[in-house]
C-alpha cells in the first residue's frame, strides 16, 4: 500500500521555508525512518526515531537545502510507509 500510514501522518507547513513539523499518531514501540529524497530521487537526509504512543511531533530541519524545490518524504513506522510530498521555498 503506496500509503498506509494515511492520516497518521502530518506534515506542515507545505510549503516549508525549512523547518518542517511531522505529526505522527501511532501506537509505541515502533522504529520510525525518515527518509529525503530530492525530485531526481536521490536520498539527501534521513533520521531515525521511535514512537512514543499517541500523538507526537518530529523535527525536519531541510535549511540547508537552497532554492525552491520539491521533496519527497518517505515515511516508515514500523511495518507501515507513508510517502508525502513537500515543497520548500526560499
Amino acid at each position: 500500500n503506496e500509503n498506509a500510514l494515511g492520516n497518521a501522518v502530518k506534515l506542515y507547513p507545505n510549503p516549508t521555508e525549512g523547518m518542517v513539523t511531522i505529526q505522527l499518531n501511532d501506537e509505541a514501540g515502533k522504529n520510525i525512518l525518515v527518509e529525503v529524497y530530492d525530485i531526481t530521487g536521490r536520498k539527501v537526509a534521513s533520521q531515525t526515531a521511535e514512537t512514543t504512543g499517541g500523538s507526537q511531533d518530529m523535527e525536519l530541519n531541510l535549511t540547508e537545502f537552497n532554492g525552491e524545490q520539491v521533496f519527497i518524504i518517505k515515511m516508515t513506522v514500523g511495518d507501515k510507509t507513508g510517502t508525502y510530498k513537500l515543497l520548500k521555498v526560499k
